[in-house]
């Protein structure tokens, strides 16, 4: 067991240091670190927004003196599954299934370390992107004041489906290569807050934010055919109704086929911004890396660390191992130098002892006086 999550610790360790060094940039760049900026509660829509683009919003931003709008994140779970809940007289099975999806677009799969500020009005894939991605955006209108304490009244729910005439439904399937397009999955307002036209001004509010920051242009859904208030508002706004496609080679699945027969496959095309209209634009707050150069970036970090040399810590024998070679090359230096040392010493000692030798054998020997020349010559005449 130990071994198992110290080798997954071990594994997480080089990403970790990576989003540790890339934070460090931010901060030394001026741009806050994703982890210490990341928003795990509700917050307003105004705060994600530019100033002019809450003035072009404000009559959607603040539809009544006493409701704002809102984003929701993970936190806002359990109020965001009820609303739904109880608009469409889910059971405790369905309430189960309704929750799990809800999480998944607030984020509950998304790494840890995912360089994204949550909750946040940025589209989960760029633009074009064949990838259907769990995360979305459900955002909505709650009760005005502190949104930890507020009640969740009206929400909208948008992720993205790729447009190949299949409904996003459990158990639905895709074809390989086609892009995804905004579909709304859930549009729920609170049955004492209705005909207050809440679900209206979501929808409008949905359509902008998908136009101007996702940079869409179309919008799907499918509503139930029974649902006939629905139906009408959708028609209201401009959705009209498409014909479902058999593809023989790709048929539908059983639960496909089902709801199919009891609902109506929906899309809007959305028009050019006007002349009158200023483009919505999210606050620099929201400006984050995209998916690809995040992944590059990583890329790149993980080919540096591959070249740089590993320095791993051995046990206290292991270092004593590696150092010994190196010991053993200093204790052979050190014994040359004594040795030469000694040689020297040796030698110095020899010729002492030659001439202490040298000195008695001359005191041994009997003296004899050196005359000098003169005397010599006059010693033996001629």
């Amino acid at each position: 067991g130990g071994g198992v999550v110290g080798a997954a610790l071990g594994a997480l360790a080089p990403r970790w240091r990576r989003q540790q060094r890339r934070q460090g940039e931010l901060w030394r760049g001026g741009r806050r670190p994703a982890a210490s900026a990341t928003r795990r509660r509700a917050v307003p829509l105004a705060e994600l927004l530019e100033r002019g683009s809450v003035e072009e919003l404000e009559h959607l931003l603040r539809p009544s003196e006493n409701l704002q709008a809102f984003v929701a994140n993970l936190s806002d779970l359990s109020r965001c599954t009820e609303l739904v809940a109880e608009v469409f007289e889910a059971n405790t099975a369905e309430t189960e299934c309704m929750k799990r999806g809800l999480a998944s677009r607030l984020g509950a799969k998304s790494s840890i370390f995912q360089d994204v500020l949550r909750p946040t009005l940025r589209r989960p894939v760029p633009l074009g992107s064949t990838v259907i991605p769990e995360l979305g955006l459900i955002f909505g209108y709650a009760t005005a004041g502190d949104l930890d304490q507020s009640q969740v009244l009206a929400l909208i729910d948008v992720s993205l489906w790729p447009h190949d005439g299949r409904v996003r439904q459990d158990g639905a399937r895709s074809k390989q290569g086609v892009p995804s397009k905004p579909y709304v999955l859930n549009l729920c307002v609170s049955p004492v807050f209705r005909r207050r036209g809440l679900a209206a001004k979501l929808v409008a509010l949905a359509e902008r934010l998908i136009r101007d920051v996702w940079g869409d242009t179309e919008i799907y859904l499918h509503v139930y055919d029974d649902a006939l208030p629905a139906n009408a508002l959708y028609e209201a706004c401009g959705y009209e109704a498409l014909q479902y496609t058999y593809d023989k080679e790709f048929p539908y699945s059983k639960a496909e086929a089902e709801l199919l027969r009891t609902s109506t496959w929906r899309l809007k095309t959305l028009q050019p911004r006007g002349a009158d209209e200023a483009a919505i634009q999210p606050a620099a707050v929201e400006e984050v890396q995209d998916d690809g150069e995040v992944q590059a970036e990583e890329e790149e970090e993980e080919a540096e660390e591959e070249e740089e040399p590993v320095v791993a810590k051995k046990p206290a024998a292991a270092e004593a191992v590696l150092k010994k070679p190196a010991a053993a090359a200093d204790e052979e230096a050190a014994d040359e130098d004594e040795e030469e040392d000694e040689d020297e010493d040796e030698e110095e000692e020899e010729e002492e002892e030659d001439e202490k030798e040298a000195e008695e054998e001359e005191e041994d020997e009997p003296a004899v006086m050196k005359k000098p020349a003169g005397a010599k010559a006059a010693a033996s005449p001629k």
